[in-house]
């Protein structure tokens, strides 16, 4: 079967294709006409590396699609296709797969991995509840907890609930994702609502 575009998004393309008698689902970041050809080259290898390192680690910890494949040379990454309904999809009605979810975050945190767009259109409900499209996630060091970093992920969640009009949904995420992490779950949900507390007073500045 040829190759069958899917997506096309702001640095890559995903498409299906059939590879060693498979049906895989391919990411290939292209090149971007507006940046020098080796530093392009440069940061397309980097965020490729990053990306499939990250989802590898993730793996190990939570439900994530199967690395299949990374030819670099053609910054590609090559992964399971799973053909099942987005998260975001489902709600509000399955609030129960939005707890999954928000532990399924607390655990990458706690292991010291950043997804960096935790927001339900990035996670697939099939036989588990799988997170996916690790392209902005960040390894920190000792991977530890960041405290900072997690309320960044955090934030981006609820702010994806809020602007879906389903902010009722917000607490029960939060919830959950602090009954993972108990008292460090504390502190990132404290370090949201600073974060929040902040932009507030720069939106009145602004005004």
């Amino acid at each position: 079967m040829d190759r069958v575009i899917i997506a096309k998004g702001a640095e890559a393309i995903l498409y299906l294709e059939d590879w060693l008698g498979l049906r895989v689902l391919v990411k290939e970041r292209v090149r971007k006409p507006y940046r020098l050809e080796e530093v392009d080259k440069r940061i397309r290898l980097r965020r490729t590396i990053n990306e499939s390192r990250n989802m590898i680690i993730a793996s190990t910890l939570v439900p994530v699609p199967e690395i299949y494949d990374v030819d670099i040379s053609r910054f590609i990454i090559r992964m399971r296709y799973i053909n099942a309904p987005r998260l975001m999809d489902l709600l509000p009605a399955r609030s129960d797969l939005l707890q999954l979810f928000a532990k399924y975050l607390a655990i990458l945190h706690l292991n010291g991995i950043m997804h960096g767009d935790p927001t339900p259109a990035n996670a697939l409900v099939s036989s588990d509840l799988y997170i996916i499209d690790f392209g902005l996630s960040a390894k920190m060091p000792g991977n530890t907890l960041s405290v900072e970093e997690a309320a960044i992920d955090l934030n981006i969640l609820m702010k994806s609930l809020e602007s879906n009009n389903m902010a009722e949904l917000t607490q029960v995420a939060v919830d959950a994702y602090q009954g993972e992490l108990g008292s460090l779950g504390v502190s990132v949900i404290n370090q949201v609502k600073k974060m929040r507390k902040m932009a507030r007073y720069q939106l009145r500045g602004i005004q």
